[in-house]
C-alpha cells in the first residue's frame, strides 16, 4: 500500500510538473454560433448614408445608441417627438438589414441625468420618462439599457465612497421600477443595465480572491451595481450603516430585475487594502498579461443565473487626435475579445452572449476619440483605422483563425513564429519535388521531327536573349534524361515536376501530325521515373506555344482553347495510365502580361492592357476545356500554377496599404484563381477597377472581358489542387488615378516601393523575403477555401553558379520554413514543395547568365556533367529527415537548420543544471584552500579519483588507513559546504603486482577491480551519491596495438560492467548514480558537401567516443566480439578537448589532422574550435538516445596557460554558451558542466574561481532561476534570448531532465516492489 501511494504521489507530481496553463497561450476558435457582435453608435448620430454602408461592412448585428434628452421648462426630462420618429425610423432600417437596435434610455455621461439621481422623486421622474419611450418607440427593439455607467466612478473621484453609494442606490431603484414598466407594458424587448467594472489585484501580489484590498475595490467598482441587482447590498457589508442601504422590499424589487447586462471593461488595476475611491484607478497593469478582463467575467458570471446574458464591452482607447494606424488600440481590441473567448471556452461562462466596440465614428464633435472609424471635415466619407480592419476580420470568422488571416496579411489574432526557425515535422508523404520545363533543359529543338516554337523563334533572333545564347541543346536532357532521374533518385524526391513540349507531341500544334518518337522520348523519361520510385507531376504548358498556332493568333485567337483541348487530350491517352498529377499552365501571367502587354516575353507585343485580358480569357477557357478532358478519361488530379509575388503593405496598420495589397493580388493571382476556384467569374475588385477605367480612357466597353453564364458555369470549379510558385515579396501601397495609355498596372491602383533592406539575388526582380511564403499561402487558404496546394517553384538564383552556395541553402531553409510554419501554425493545407530547379538551365532572356540549379552544368562543355552543389545536399538531408530538426542531426555534423550558429546565445541553464570542478588525483593545494576556491566558483560538485594503488597496493583489504582518512576529511568538509563529491574508480593507477601480471591485458585485472569498487562503495558510499569508472579508458587505449587493443577493452568493460551491477544490487540502497568518462574529440568532415567525407567523420567519432560508448550505450555486440555490457551506466561525461578535420580518401582510408595543422578556408567555416562541443554533444544524442551528458573542455587549458585573464575568460564563456546552445536549442540532455583545474596552485586558482563564479552566475544558477513562470505554453522555459526554439515545444517549467528523473525512479521504485 505504501508503494502504491509513493507511486500516485510521484505520478501526481509529474501531472503538475508537465501542466500547461491553457489560458497563457493565445486561442484560436470560434465563438458560439448566436454570438452577438455589435458596436455603439457615435457621440453624435449618424446619417443612414454613412451609417448603414459602413454597419454593412463590418458585418455587425446590433447597433447600439443612446436617447437624447432635453430640459423641459420645468426641469423635467423629455425627447422631442420628431427626435423619437427619428429614432423609429433608425430602428425600422436596421431591421431591414439584419441588425438589432440596442437603445440606451439614460446614459451617466449626460450631467443632466446624473443630476438628476438625487431622491427617490428623481427615480419615479425617471421611470415615467422611460415608459414615455417604450410607449412610443417602435417593439422592434430588440435590447434596451436603462443606464449606461461609462465612466460614472470617475465622474465622482473627486467625491467620497458615500456620494458613489448614494448615486448607485438611486440608480438601481429607478432601474427596477424602469424594468417593470417594459414588462407591464409587454414591450417584446430585452432590458438589461450597463455597467463598468475592473479587476483588480492586490499590491502584495496575492491574486487570492479572498484578499480584502481586492474585494474592497470591487464593492466600490462592479459589485457596487451588480450585486444588489442578485439580492445582495453589498454597500452595507462592506461599507456599514453610515451609506444609504436597502430595505428588504427595495433589495427584493431590485433583485432579478435585469434580462442581461453590458459590463464594460475598464482595465485591471493594482489596489491596497487602505484604497479609497479617489486612488482606486491610479496604479493600472497590464490587462492582457494579467488576464483581466477574463477574470472580471469569471467573477460576473458566477453571480449571475444561467438566464441573464453578459454583453462585453471596453471603454475604448482614447488618442487625441486621429490616427488611423491605431496599433495601441488594436492591441486593446484582440486582447478583452481574445479574453471573452477564453472565458466562454476556458471558464465554461455560458452567459456571455455578444461583444459591442465602444465607439463607432470619431467626428469634429467627439471629445474623445475613441471610434474605428474616422470623418473629419475634409473627409467625404468615414476612413478605416486598423481597428475596424480587425474587428470586421474577427467578426467574419465569428473568432480567431490563425496565421495571416486578414487582407494584406494583417492577422485577427496573435502570429507564432513569426521570426526565426521552427522546428517540427512535415506532414507524412509531404510531396517533396524539383523542377524543371522543356524548353529550358531539353536541347534537342529540332530532333527527330520536332517542331519551331516562339521560344525556338525567339531565341533564334538576333540580340534577344543574352550573349545571344539558346535552349538549342541546354541541358541536353533530351539525350541525357537518365542523368536527370539519378540526380532525383539521389535527392529523395518524391515527385518530378517537368513539362512537355508541345512541338515535341504535334509539331504543328495540331492533329494533323503526331510525332511519335517525341512521343516515345517521355514515355521513356516517364519509365525511369516510375523504376525510381519517383511520381511524374506533368505541366502540359510552360511558355513554348507552336509557332504555327502563334501565327494564327496565338493565345488572341479563341479557337486556341480546341487547339490546347486536342493536346491535352492526346497527352492524357499517352501517359495518363502511369501519370496522375497535371498541370494545365504555368504561371498564365507571365504568358499574358509579358507576352501581349510588356512584350519581354514571346510573341514580344505591347498593346497597353487590352491585349494581356484577352489572352487570359481564352487560357482561362482552355483550362477549363483540359480540365473537362481530364474528368472524361483519367483517375488523376489536375490543377493549375499561378505565379504570385507577396504585396507587403508598406504600412501593416495602414487600411489603404491593406487594400492595395489586396487588390494587387487579386490582380495577379484572383485574375485567374477567381475564375476556376470561387465562382467561374473574375473578382469583383477587378472587374470594377478595368471598367471604371475602361470608360474613362475612351473605351465603350470593359477592356476586361466577359464570360456568359454557360461559361462561368463550365469554368467554377475546374481544379483538384492550387499550384503555387512563389519567388519574392514587395512592398506595395495605394496609388489611385487613371492614366490616359490603359495599363494592367495602373488599373491595380497600386504601385511597389523599394526596400533597400531585402536581400537580392541573380536577378533583379528577385529579392530573398521568406516571410512572403507564409503570407501567400494563408492568403491562398482563406480566399479559396483551403484548397490543397502544392508550391511547384521556388528557388533563388545567381550569376557566379559557387558549387557552395550557402545563400541558395539559406533561401531555401528560410523560404520552406516558412511553408512549415503555415502548414503546422496556421492550418494551410500544402502538400509538396518544389525546389527551382534541379539543374541551372537557359532561364529565359537571360539566357545562362542567371542560375536556379540545385546542380551545377558547365555550358561550355559537350558533355552537361551533373554536379551537385551544397544546397543539393542540404535538400536532399531536408527530405530524408521530412523535418526541420534540432541542432546537427545528420552524419558529419550536418543540420537543416541549427541556430544561433557564430552567435551568442543569452540565456540560462535548468535549475537542475549542475556546475563542478574537475579535479587532480594528488592535489598539490591544501583541502582549506581547495573547498575556499570551490566556494568562490558556486559549483555544486566536485569530481576526483580515488587511487587504486593508494588503498588497496595488494590484493586484500586497506594497507593505507591515512589515505582512507584524508579522502573521508575532503568528502564530509565538501559536504559541509554542500558540494557533492563525485568520485572516479581510478582504473589507470594499477597496483604494481597486477602491472606485473599484464595489468589490463590480465582478465584477473578485472576480479582485483570488482574488490576495489567494493570497497570503495562500502568506505564512502554513505557520503557519495556518484560513481564513474573508465575515466577517458578511449584515450588509454590508443597506445596498444589493435590485438591488445581488443582484449584491454574488454576487460575494461567487463570491469566497469561489473562494478556498475555491484553498485546497483549490493549498494543500492545508497541510491546513487554510476556513470563513465571519456574524451571527447570531435571530428569535422574537411568537405562539408563530400559524402565520403561525412562518412569519415562519422567512422572517426565511431572509434573515438564510440570505441566505449557504442557497447555500453549502443546496440547490441556482435557474436565473438565485445562482451555484453549495455546499460551499464546511468549517465556519461565527456571531455571535449580537440578539433579534427577528417577526409576518406578513394582506398576508403580516413585520414584526420588536427586543427591546427588544417587551414580552412574562414569564408565558410565559422572561426574558433568551441562550435566542436555543440556538434559532439550532438552527436551523443543522435548515437545513444539523448543520454545525460556531463561536459567538461580542457580545449581551452593548452593554449592560455600565458594568457591574461580576459582571454581566459572569453574563451571559457564561448565553450559554456555551446553547451548552453545545445541544451536549450538542441534539445540535448546536458545535465552539468565541469571545470578543470587549469593552474593547481594557490594565487592561481584565486583567480580562476572568481572567473568561474562569475561565469556560474551569468548562465544560471539556483537563484538564477528562481523567477521562471510555473508554467508556459508559448515559450521556451529558460531561455532569455528572443530566437525560435520549438519542435514539440516542452510546455512545462519543470526542467526534462528533473521530468526524466522522476519517471526513472518511479520505474526503479516499480521494479524493487517487483
Amino acid at each position: 500500500m505504501k508503494f502504491f501511494i509513493v507511486c500516485v504521489f510521484l505520478c501526481g507530481f509529474l501531472n503538475i510538473a508537465l501542466c500547461i496553463d491553457k489560458s497563457a497561450s493565445f486561442r484560436f476558435a470560434n465563438f458560439p454560433a448566436n454570438f452577438q457582435w455589435g458596436i455603439k453608435d457615435s457621440c453624435e448620430h449618424l446619417p443612414s448614408d454613412v451609417k448603414v454602408p459602413l454597419l454593412k461592412e463590418l458585418g455587425v448585428n446590433v447597433y447600439k445608441f443612446s436617447l437624447d434628452w432635453n430640459l423641459d421648462s420645468q426641469g423635467g426630462l423629455t425627447i422631442d417627438p420628431a427626435t423619437l420618429t427619428g429614432y423609429q425610423d433608425s430602428v425600422i432600417e436596421l431591421e431591414n438589414i439584419g441588425i438589432k437596435s440596442h437603445v440606451v434610455l439614460f446614459d451617466t455621461k449626460d450631467k443632466d441625468v446624473i443630476d438628476k439621481l438625487t431622491s427617490m422623486d428623481s427615480v419615479t421622474e425617471l421611470c415615467n420618462s422611460a415608459t414615455y419611450v417604450f410607449q412610443n418607440l417602435t417593439e422592434k427593439v430588440a435590447l434596451w439599457s436603462s443606464f449606461a455607467f461609462n465612466g460614472i466612478q470617475t465622474s465622482f473621484a473627486a467625491s467620497s465612497n458615500e456620494e458613489l453609494i448614494n448615486t448607485a442606490y438611486f440608480i438601481l431603484q429607478a432601474h427596477s421600477c424602469i424594468y417593470n414598466s417594459l414588462k407591464n407594458i409587454h414591450q417584446k424587448g430585452q432590458l438589461g443595465i450597463d455597467i463598468q467594472g475592473s479587476w483588480f489585484v492586490a499590491q502584495s501580489h496575492s491574486l487570492s480572491k479572498t484578499d480584502p484590498s481586492t474585494e474592497k475595490a470591487l464593492a466600490l467598482d462592479v459589485d457596487l451595481f451588480l450585486q444588489p441587482l442578485i439580492g445582495r447590498d453589498i454597500a452595507k457589508e462592506y461599507f456599514g450603516l453610515n451609506v444609504p442601504h436597502f430595505s428588504p422590499e427595495q433589495i427584493i424589487n431590485v433583485n432579478n430585475s435585469l434580462d442581461f447586462v453590458t459590463l464594460t471593461y475598464r482595465g485591471t488595476f493594482e489596489v491596497n487594502e487602505d484604497t479609497e475611491l479617489q486612488s482606486l484607478y491610479s496604479s493600472e497593469v497590464d490587462s492582457d498579461k494579467n488576464g483581466g478582463l477574463q477574470k472580471l467575467l469569471k467573477h460576473v458570471g458566477r453571480s449571475l443565473s444561467k438566464t441573464v446574458q453578459i454583453y462585453v464591452s471596453d471603454v475604448g482607447i482614447q488618442t487625441n487626435n486621429v490616427i488611423v494606424k491605431d496599433k495601441e488600440r488594436v492591441n486593446w481590441m484582440r486582447s478583452n475579445i481574445q479574453q471573452v473567448l477564453k472565458s466562454i471556452q476556458i471558464d465554461r461562462n455560458s452567459n456571455i452572449g455578444g461583444y459591442v466596440i465602444p465607439s463607432f465614428v470619431d467626428t469634429e464633435h467627439c471629445p474623445e476619440l475613441t471610434g474605428i472609424f474616422s470623418n473629419t471635415p475634409d473627409q467625404n466619407f468615414p476612413v478605416r483605422k486598423a481597428s475596424a480592419v480587425l474587428y470586421k476580420q474577427i467578426i467574419h470568422d465569428n473568432g480567431f483563425e490563425r496565421g495571416f488571416n486578414g487582407i494584406g496579411g494583417f492577422p485577427s489574432g496573435e502570429i507564432s513564429h513569426e521570426d526565426g526557425i521552427y522546428y517540427d515535422d512535415f506532414p507524412d508523404n509531404f510531396g517533396w519535388s524539383s523542377a524543371t520545363s522543356a524548353y529550358q533543359i531539353e536541347g534537342g529543338w529540332n530532333a527527330d521531327g520536332k517542331g519551331l516554337s516562339i521560344w525556338d523563334t525567339r531565341s533564334h533572333t538576333p540580340n534577344i536573349i543574352h550573349n545571344n545564347e539558346t535552349g538549342d541543346v541546354a541541358c541536353d536532357s533530351y539525350n541525357k534524361y537518365k542523368d536527370d532521374v539519378k540526380l532525383l533518385k539521389d535527392l529523395g524526391v518524391k515527385f518530378y515536376r517537368f513539362s512537355i513540349a508541345w512541338t515535341r507531341l504535334m509539331p504543328d500544334g495540331t492533329t494533323d501530325y503526331i510525332n511519335q518518337r517525341g512521343i516515345n522520348y517521355y514515355n521513356n523519361l516517364i519509365d525511369a521515373l516510375l523504376a525510381d520510385g519517383i511520381t511524374p507531376m506533368i505541366t502540359l504548358f510552360h511558355w513554348d506555344l507552336p509557332q504555327n498556332l502563334m501565327d494564327n493568333g496565338g493565345w488572341l485567337n479563341e479557337t486556341i482553347k480546341d487547339r490546347f483541348k486536342d493536346y491535352a487530350k492526346l497527352c492524357f491517352e499517352k501517359f495518363g495510365d502511369r501519370v496522375n498529377y497535371w498541370i494545365t499552365f504555368n504561371e498564365p501571367k507571365i504568358i499574358t502580361v509579358s507576352g501581349y502587354d510588356d512584350g519581354w516575353f514571346p510573341p514580344g507585343h505591347h498593346s497597353h492592357g487590352q491585349e494581356g485580358y484577352i489572352a487570359a480569357h481564352n487560357l482561362i477557357k482552355a483550362h477549363a476545356e483540359a480540365y473537362h478532358v481530364f474528368k472524361q478519361t483519367q483517375n488523376g488530379k489536375i490543377g493549375i500554377t499561378i505565379s504570385v509575388g507577396w504585396p507587403e503593405p508598406v504600412h501593416m496598420y495602414d487600411p489603404e496599404d491593406l487594400e492595395a495589397s489586396e487588390r494587387d493580388t487579386q490582380f495577379s493571382c484572383g485574375w485567374f484563381a477567381h475564375p476556376i476556384f470561387v465562382d467561374g467569374d473574375y473578382s469583383p475588385i477587378m472587374k470594377k477597377l478595368v471598367s471604371e477605367k475602361s470608360y474613362q480612357q475612351g473605351f465603350n466597353v470593359s477592356r476586361l472581358p466577359e464570360f456568359t453564364d454557360e461559361e462561368k458555369t463550365f469554368i467554377n470549379g475546374t481544379f483538384d489542387f492550387f499550384g503555387l510558385n512563389f519567388y519574392s515579396a514587395g512592398l506595395v501601397t495605394s496609388d489611385y488615378g487613371t492614366s490616359e495609355v490603359p495599363s494592367y498596372y495602373n488599373d491595380k491602383d497600386t504601385k511597389g516601393v523599394d526596400n533597400p533592406n531585402y536581400l537580392g539575388s541573380g536577378s533583379s526582380w528577385l529579392h530573398v523575403t521568406p516571410f512572403g511564403m507564409r503570407k501567400i499561402l494563408n492568403w491562398v487558404k482563406r480566399t479559396y477555401n483551403n484548397v490543397p496546394v502544392y508550391v511547384t517553384e521556388s528557388g533563388v538564383s545567381d550569376r557566379n553558379g559557387t558549387l557552395m552556395d550557402y545563400h541558395r541553402i539559406h533561401y531555401y531553409r528560410t523560404y520552406i520554413n516558412e511553408l512549415l510554419k503555415a502548414i503546422k501554425l496556421d492550418g494551410c493545407n500544402v502538400k509538396g514543395f518544389t525546389a527551382w530547379s534541379l539543374m541551372d538551365n537557359f532561364e529565359w532572356n537571360t539566357g545562362y547568365s542567371e542560375r536556379f540549379g540545385i546542380h551545377y552544368i558547365n555550358f561550355t562543355d559537350p558533355d552537361r556533367k551533373r554536379t551537385p552543389k551544397g544546397s543539393a545536399y542540404w535538400y536532399r538531408q531536408l527530405i530524408s529527415e521530412n523535418a526541420f530538426t534540432k541542432g546537427y542531426p545528420g552524419i558529419g555534423g550536418r543540420g537543416t537548420a541549427p541556430d544561433y550558429v557564430g552567435k551568442t546565445l543569452k540565456g540560462i541553464f535548468p535549475p537542475d543544471f549542475v556546475w563542478g570542478m574537475e579535479g587532480l588525483r594528488s592535489d598539490t593545494l591544501e583541502v582549506s584552500d581547495l573547498i575556499q576556491a570551490l566556494v568562490k566558483m558556486k559549483v555544486g560538485f566536485y569530481k576526483f579519483k580515488i587511487p587504486w594503488n593508494g588503498i588497496l597496493p595488494r590484493a586484500g583489504s586497506i594497507e593505507d588507513t591515512n589515505e582512507v582518512n584524508k579522502y573521508t576529511q575532503l568528502i564530509k568538509q565538501l559536504r559541509q559546504n554542500n558540494i557533492a563529491p563525485w568520485i572516479s574508480l581510478d582504473y589507470f593507477d594499477v597496483p604494481k603486482h597486477l602491472q606485473d601480471a599484464g595489468s589490463w591485458s590480465n582478465n584477473s585485472t578485472v576480479i582485483e577491480f570488482e574488490n576495489y569498487a567494493r570497497v570503495c562503495f562500502s568506505t564512502f558510499g554513505d557520503i557519495v551519491e556518484t560513481w564513474l569508472s573508465l575515466d577517458n579508458a578511449n584515450l588509454y587505449l590508443r597506445q596498444f596495438d589493435s590485438l591488445d587493443q581488443f582484449a584491454i577493452m574488454s576487460n575494461l568493460l567487463l570491469a566497469h560492467n561489473s562494478a556498475f551491477h555491484i553498485f546497483k544490487t549490493e549498494f543500492r540502497r545508497q541510491y546513487g548514480t554510476f556513470g563513465l568518462a571519456l574524451l571527447g574529440e570531435w571530428h569535422e568532415p574537411q568537405n562539408e558537401f563530400s559524402t565520403s567525407d561525412w562518412e569519415a567523420s562519422e567512422t572517426a567519432m565511431k572509434n573515438g567516443i564510440g570505441r566505449i560508448a557504442e557497447p555500453i550505450f549502443g546496440n547490441s555486440p556482435k557474436k565473438n566480439e565485445l562482451p555484453d555490457v549495455r546499460v551499464s551506466a546511468d549517465m556519461v561525461f565527456v571531455d571535449i578537448s580537440k578539433l579534427k578535420w577528417c577526409t576518406q580518401d578513394p582506398s576508403t582510408a580516413v585520414t584526420c589532422i588536427s586543427d591546427t595543422d588544417f587551414r580552412r578556408d574562414p569564408s565558410y567555416r565559422q572561426e574558433g574550435t568551441q562550435w566542436a562541443v555543440r556538434k559532439t554533444l550532438n552527436w551523443i544524442k543522435r548515437s545513444y538516445g539523448n543520454i545525460p551528458v556531463y561536459v567538461t573542455s580542457t580545449n581551452f587549458t593548452n593554449n592560455v596557460l600565458s594568457s591574461n585573464q580576459s582571454e581566459l575568460t572569453t574563451l571559457i564563456q564561448e565553450n559554456v554558451n555551446e553547451v548552453l546552445k545545445a541544451a536549450i536549442l538542441d534539445d540535448v540532455r546536458v545535465a552539468g558542466y565541469l571545470f578543470p583545474i587549469i593552474r593547481p596552485t594557490e594565487s592561481t586558482l584565486s583567480a580562476e574561481a572568481r572567473i568561474l563564479g562569475d561565469i556560474i552566475t551569468q548562465y544560471g544558477s539556483e537563484s538564477a532561476a528562481i523567477d521562471q513562470p510555473a508554467c508556459s505554453a508559448t515559450t521556451p522555459v529558460y531561455p532569455t534570448t528572443d530566437t525560435e526554439h520549438k519542435h514539440k515545444t516542452n510546455a512545462s517549467s519543470m526542467p526534462q531532465s528533473t521530468v526524466y528523473t522522476l519517471m526513472s525512479t518511479l520505474f526503479w521504485l516499480m521494479m524493487i516492489k517487483s
